[in-house]
């Protein structure tokens, strides 16, 4: 299972993974693995056998309201509270780690099925990645900040740029980029938000807050799938992990593949967009990702995914600053693209 990345460089993905061995994994009941939780966390209003609301431990660290349902936890496969507020992530990550130590190796408790051989495999992959995620964690840390300032391409200040750096990913690709709102596809008039990287970067703005890592054919009118010219970027984000806990595992990622661009969406994920893998690295990234709390969602080509430099639409002015809250770069490698 040796993945090749940049200049023939070899990773042994066995080797990346092998730390499952020295992990003790417990598989514990339901009723344990809930009363572990409750004990790290206190009461907890479960909704499922494996999913519950609770108060959220860095509450106090909240700018905006706290409702009831905004701090969820969950023990099942990764186990992990998640909370919608961002300013409490420093009280939640290391919370986290205490729980998946607490619970060990995540099951699924689902129902049951025959699998095939290849789908054991990969389930088999999915198992040991689970179980490396605190050694990942670990291994890997990279807060936000150590990334901003160690971006290989220097940011600026003026965050309404961003939008061009980003665009400038796609100098050397084939096809058109796409850009726009969500649902701005599939009608004539469309035909505005396709365009080459350097037909963008010559645009006084953008024209929405979303683009697509891939690229159409000349002459779209749709960001759909059966459209799609070519894959330059693979976009990978989490909306179960914290910014921390995503930055440490985009640093692991870059064991195996190019990081070209981190994106903080303004809100509770980071995007990180990544050099195409191979077939047999997409494969096999179909497993591992999702396991580690990934939207499997971005593995469609033509997903939209948040641009850089613009005001994120569906937010209010920060409450303590009363400036916009905008989509920005929070690490760019632009070295042999543009």
């Amino acid at each position: 299972m040796a993945w090749m990345m940049g200049a023939g460089m070899k990773i042994d993905l066995n080797k990346i993974l092998s730390c499952d061995r020295t992990i003790p994994q417990t598989k514990l009941s339901l009723r344990k693995r809930q009363s572990k939780a409750e004990k790290l966390l206190g009461p907890i209003s479960w909704e499922s056998e494996v999913a519950g609301y609770v108060q959220c431990p860095g509450q106090h660290l909240h700018t905006t309201p706290t409702r009831l349902k905004d701090c969820r936890v969950t023990i099942d496969n990764v186990p992990t509270i998640f909370c919608f507020h961002q300013q409490c992530s420093r009280i939640i990550a290391p919370l986290n780690q205490k729980l998946r130590s607490k619970i060990g190796k995540g099951r699924s408790f689902g129902p049951t099925r025959a699998l095939s051989q290849s789908k054991a495999a990969q389930d088999g992959i999915r198992q040991r990645v689970k179980g490396c995620l605190p050694h990942i964690l670990q291994k890997y840390s990279w807060s936000p900040s150590e990334a901003f300032e160690q971006s290989p391409t220097p940011l600026g200040d003026n965050v309404r740029q961003d939008w061009r750096l980003q665009f400038t990913l796609f100098a050397k690709a084939e096809g058109h980029v796409w850009n726009g709102g969500k649902y701005d596809s599939g009608k004539p008039h469309h035909a505005r938000n396709f365009k080459t990287s350097g037909e963008w970067l010559s645009q006084a703005r953008p024209l929405g807050a979303f683009t697509c890592p891939s690229t159409f054919k000349p002459g779209a009118i749709s960001r759909s799938n059966n459209q799609v010219a070519s894959q330059p970027f693979l976009v990978v984000e989490s909306d179960i992990q914290s910014h921390g806990e995503t930055c440490s595992l985009f640093n692991w990622m870059r064991e195996f593949l190019q990081l070209r661009a981190i994106v903080n969406t303004g809100n509770k994920s980071l995007h990180g967009w990544f050099e195409r893998p191979t077939p047999e690295q997409r494969t096999e990234l179909k497993s591992i990702l999702p396991a580690l709390g990934f939207d499997r969602a971005m593995f469609t080509p033509s997903q939209p995914c948040r641009l850089a430099g613009v005001v994120r639409p569906d937010t209010t002015p920060d409450p303590l600053l009363g400036v916009p809250v905008y989509q920005s770069l929070l690490w760019l490698d632009l070295e042999g693209v543009a």
